[in-house]
């Protein structure tokens, strides 16, 4: 096994929602990171209790829901001005999906039923 080396930064975006046992991995991070090292997560679940139980400090949570759904809403916006281009590209199939997706991650948003958090979390330089 090829011994990896630490770092100072790990950056997550959108993707540790689709890892079944997050507290596994956030303790693998909190190894890999050199001691003072900084661990930043932008997804749409809620991390800061388990960042703390982990071993990590300075663990901050904000909740960024209604900036999620101005970029979802610019976003779409934009996806919709392009829509000529991209269905000449794809597919109108392809399209309709896409603007669904964002659509329907949009009303989530607006009802409560899903959000978007920035989680922030550092290595104890003691470690």
């Amino acid at each position: 096994m090829k011994t990896l080396k630490r770092v100072r930064y790990n950056l997550n975006r959108e993707t540790i929602l689709h890892i079944k046992d997050k507290k596994s991995l956030f303790q693998k991070i909190l190894r890999w990171l050199k001691p003072g090292g900084q661990l930043l997560i932008t997804d749409y679940c809620f991390y800061g209790k388990i960042l703390r139980e982990v071993g990590f400090e300075a663990v901050t949570a904000e909740d960024r829901t209604t900036q999620f759904g101005q970029i979802i809403e610019s976003e779409l916006k934009n996806f919709e001005q392009s829509k000529d281009k991209f269905v000449k590209d794809f597919s109108s199939e392809d399209y309709s999906a896409i603007a669904k997706s964002w659509t329907n991650k949009l009303s989530r948003c607006r009802g409560g039923e899903q959000t978007w958090g920035v989680f922030y979390a550092r290595k104890p330089i003691s470690s």
